[in-house]
């Protein structure tokens, strides 16, 4: 009996996990679309490229925020201030909660860092169900 190609099996587990991904994505509600959904409200712009190829969520006149869901929180952080570095402006966060009763613990993580580092916070309730 022939022993599979490791190559194939990385491809079919690469093809698996991307399949899941894009389940979960939708499943849960994208980060992508829910920043789409708040940019009216922020006046600003999503997805900017920048000269390094990240992507800014949302900028605006004044501030480049990064969007992530509450249990990304730290992650959020590091790439707000990234992205005020790279674009001039003041770092900001858009931190997406889906349960605030079951989340608080990563708002007041994200707050106090915030708070140390000058980053603008907001905090985004979201609806799954809309």
């Amino acid at each position: 009996m022939a022993r599979p190609n490791s190559i194939a099996i990385l491809y079919v587990v690469a093809i698996v996990l991307s399949i899941a991904i894009a389940v979960a994505s939708v499943a849960w509600g994208g980060e992508v679309e829910e920043v789409a959904k708040l940019a009216p409200k922020y006046g600003g712009e999503t997805e900017v490229r920048l000269y390094d190829g990240s992507r800014v969520d949302l900028l605006t006149d004044s501030v480049a925020y990064e969007a992530d869901w509450s249990s990304k929180w730290a992650e959020g952080v590091g790439q707000a201030l990234h992205y005020a570095e790279l674009t001039g402006k003041r770092p900001g966060l858009i931190l997406l909660v889906k349960d605030p009763a079951k989340e608080w613990r990563s708002m007041i993580r994200a707050a106090r860092l915030c708070g140390r580092y000058s980053i603008e916070l907001r905090i985004e309730v979201v609806d799954l169900a809309k």
